[in-house]
């Protein structure tokens, strides 16, 4: 079920209408987040209607028939972007006056690729479906064919886009070496954290008695947590006052009996106390310990780099934009290696206090410079009021 918000506005402000597969008031990380904080800055510069979620779910008959053909480890149709549903998907939208605005905008791609609007329209993407492919699954396991009937209406949904606003040079840089395309409308807009930017004089800087590390993800396995935890065990007799929270997903038990770790939960983040809580868990830590293979962007890496917070974190996709080895924390080669992992959580706790302070101001600097969603939404609607007064002169 699809809700139209309406907002009020100056007359003269330019008109946008955006759609999404996400609810407006849901933001628990990862996409919700960005979609929340995306409206967040577009309601400043435009006058704005959204539709969304506009999300029907996969067709039954084809999700079975998926199902079947991995349990016979055959390569399987990509079913949540059958033609079918790509096509429900377009007739939702139409069902509205979808093209009564000046521009449209969509969050993310694949879902609209049906969608042959006849205004200005630009997308918000964290990658194209590929890059999104290649890294969340074993490409193997899909049929070839049905993978470039995807590719194909993508790349002609991209091409045919006003703006595609990227939210990394690295998914940029993907998309066109993915899709071999003209990229004169791709921009990379960054993105900020999911939470509001701290003052200096919320930035802890008093000596560390006790330091602890932290780890914050709903996936535990699937985000590096048992690689966190064996790097924890071998810091643990040279550091013996050191902790390890986890924030998130449970884990397994057998991670959980082990002296020093600690498990705090999961916090929403719309309740003002948990909230207050999270931030006083992030804030304190002795630095971030990330070493995912399956995300692109984590907002984490930023959302603890406002606090000043340096990371251990992945050297893989635009990751590497995030944190600068070595300068605002540091980059694993290999992300399975609990030796790397723990020698330079060594590091930090060897490091002296001026060294360290050092350090944090430098990290916080460098997110506030290059990752807010302040500076995304204003180049964002630089872009988009161009675009549209351009039109109207011509």
């Amino acid at each position: 079920m699809t809700t139209d918000i309406f907002y009020e506005y100056p007359a003269n402000m330019i008109k946008l209408n955006y759609f999404s597969n996400l609810s407006e008031d849901v933001k628990i990380g990862g996409g919700t987040s960005v979609n929340a904080m995306t409206l967040f800055e577009l309601k400043k510069h435009f006058s704005l209607e959204v539709f969304a979620p506009i999300n029907p779910p996969g067709i039954l008959h084809q999700s079975i028939f998926s199902k079947i053909q991995k349990l016979l480890q055959f390569p399987r149709n990509f079913y949540f972007f059958s033609n079918k549903r790509l096509e429900q998907i377009a007739q939702l939208v139409q069902s509205h006056h979808y093209e009564s605005a000046d521009y449209l905008f969509f969050h993310g791609a694949t879902p609209w690729v049906m969608l042959q609007p006849k205004k200005p329209y630009g997308l918000h993407i964290d990658a194209c479906f590929l890059s999104y492919l290649e890294t969340n699954h074993d490409r193997s396991n899909f049929s070839s064919k049905d993978v470039k009937r995807i590719v194909d209406l993508e790349k002609s949904f991209l091409q045919k886009a006003t703006h595609v606003f990227f939210r990394s040079e690295w998914a940029l840089n993907e998309t066109i070496k993915h899709y071999n395309i003209p990229s004169s409308n791709f921009h990379a807009t960054m993105r900020g954290g999911a939470i509001e930017i701290p003052k200096d004089s919320e930035i802890a800087f008093d000596e560390i008695i006790e330091p602890y590390f932290i780890f914050i993800a709903f996936d535990f396995l699937g985000k590096g947590g048992p690689t966190v935890v064996d790097a924890f065990k071998k810091i643990m007799k040279p550091h013996p006052n050191t902790q390890l929270f986890i924030v998130g997903g449970k884990p397994p038990e057998a991670f959980l009996n082990i002296p020093g770790v600690f498990f705090k939960g999961a916090f929403d983040k719309k309740n003002k106390n948990e909230l207050k809580e999270y931030l006083s868990l992030l804030s304190n830590a002795i630095a971030l310990v990330h070493p995912t293979k399956k995300d692109t962007s984590p907002l984490v890496l930023t959302e603890a780099g406002y606090y000043g917070v340096p990371a251990i974190t992945s050297n893989i996709y635009a990751i590497k934009e995030l944190v600068k080895h070595d300068e605002t924390g540091f980059l694993l080669n290999n992300p399975d290696d609990t030796l790397e992992l723990a020698s330079y959580m060594d590091t930090l706790l060897k490091m002296d206090t001026l060294t360290y302070h050092e350090l944090k101001k430098k990290v916080r600097r460098f997110q506030l410079e290059n990752f807010t969603w302040e500076k995304t939404g204003n180049k964002i609607s630089t872009l988009i009021n161009e675009s549209i007064i351009n039109n109207s002169a011509n």
